[in-house]
């Protein structure tokens, strides 16, 4: 019998993975997926392949009360109801997402972080922000081959 061993989502594309218990699967991919995507002065798309950093905040998001929180490794903690500004456009691997930039003090403490000015922005539809296909998945097998090939890690 198959089974699902875990499940992870990043509600910010490219900030850190959170394990969740459940999530609600729609027609582009997992719902709380990817909600949100950040991008830089230029308006461009902005991801741990620019900023590996961004793998260390945190990132929280109820799509019930619409309440975005950040962690950052020092400790500071960025929270609140997303507002949403100015409409925006983002390539995306080639498409075009429409969303909203999210006012609020995640703007200066990611900016702050990142060292460089960059807006966070919501996407119109949800999970909009993957990159080849919505979900990806990973066998227990190819993890496994995986950890042998890098001396245990990831386990």
């Amino acid at each position: 019998m198959r089974s699902i061993a875990a499940i992870f989502t990043a509600p910010v594309k490219s900030l850190s993975l959170v394990r969740s218990e459940s999530v609600t699967v729609g027609q582009s991919g997992i719902v709380e997926d990817r909600r949100f995507h950040i991008i830089d002065a230029d308006g461009q798309l902005l991801t741990q392949r620019q900023q590996g950093r961004l793998t260390l905040v945190e990132a929280a998001y109820s799509a019930e009360s619409d309440e975005l929180s950040h962690q950052f490794p020092d400790g500071q903690h960025a929270a609140g109801i997303t507002d949403l500004g100015d409409a925006v456009t983002t390539a995306i691997w080639g498409r075009q997402v429409p969303g909203r930039e999210v006012t609020g003090p995640w703007n200066d403490a990611l900016s702050t972080f990142c060292g460089s000015p960059v807006r966070l922005v919501k996407t119109d539809n949800p999970g909009a922000s993957f990159d080849e296909y919505p979900i990806s998945v990973l066998s227990r097998a190819s993890l496994d081959n995986l950890s042998s090939r890098i001396n245990g890690w990831p386990q």
